[in-house]
């Protein structure tokens, strides 16, 4: 009996640790860029060039992996790729809200990006439209931030009812630019509350403005935010003004069809 328990722990662990070696070949790709072969793979990660093998085939039979017959070697597949598009944005709030974003960016000539609140403690850019001006400022989707930075850190903070000892945390772990004092931070946070959208000018990055608006759930709390990423003197006071309303208006339908609309 004891025996046969041992056995199945043993081959548990081992299927654990082929599940963190196929990861970190996925990863491993991924961090390169580049194909590559199977002898290289299994140096790089030391996994025996045989188990290496198995793991490759079984990841391109679930096409996480494309294999070129030609090089004999190993790329990242349309799995992967389809996986991390759900991973990003699950509720596919983006592609719903699509239209309505590039309307604002062509408006104002400005990025507007809808960030995903993760587990209340990173902001993750689930999707970009930008305007067609020659210069203007680039955002990936994917990229991820502290959740307080920014106006789009402001809109998530001043809605889901942090206390102050967590908001002080939450501050310290964001690279400013310019690092607003916890005082006006607060107020900062306060008046987001009262006008319902947020602003940060060159707190967060060297000459950029962000204007920002949430996307509220039933409780109220944010699930998402809106954000319009200008350079600094882009726009005066009462352009983004304007573009704070038009984010308001685009949160408050996408809030609706998400999280109010009756099943």
């Amino acid at each position: 009996m004891g025996a046969d328990i041992e056995e199945r722990e043993k081959a548990a662990q081992r299927r654990v640790g082929s599940v963190k070696a196929a990861i970190s070949i996925l990863r491993h790709l991924e961090k390169t860029g580049s194909a590559m072969g199977v002898n290289a793979l299994a140096r790089a990660l030391d996994i025996s060039p045989s188990s290496c093998f198995l793991l490759l085939k079984t990841l391109a039979d679930e096409q996480f992996l494309d294999f070129n017959p030609a090089t004999k070697h190993y790329s990242l597949g349309p799995g992967a790729i389809a996986l991390g598009r759900s991973a990003i944005d699950p509720a596919g709030s983006f592609a719903l809200a699509r239209t309505k974003l590039e309307e604002v960016a062509a408006a104002h000539d400005v990025t507007v990006c809808l960030w995903r609140l993760r587990l209340s403690e990173q902001l993750i850019a689930v999707g970009v439209a930008e305007s067609v001006a020659t210069t203007r400022i680039h955002i990936t989707t994917g990229h991820r931030l502290p959740i307080a930075a920014g106006a789009a850190g402001r809109c998530a903070l001043a809605f889901s009812k942090s206390d102050a000892q967590s908001i002080v945390a939450r501050m310290a772990s964001v690279r400013w630019a310019n690092t607003p004092d916890l005082e006006t931070y607060m107020h900062d946070l306060e008046k987001t509350r009262e006008r319902g959208w947020a602003i940060d000018e060159g707190d967060f990055l060297h000459g950029v403005t962000t204007v920002a608006a949430p996307v509220l759930n039933k409780q109220g709390l944010p699930e998402l935010c809106l954000a319009a990423t200008m350079f600094n003197g882009q726009h005066d006071s009462a352009r983004q003004q304007l573009i704070a309303k038009s984010l308001q208006e685009v949160g408050s339908w996408l809030s609706e069809r998400m999280f109010l609309a009756s099943p």
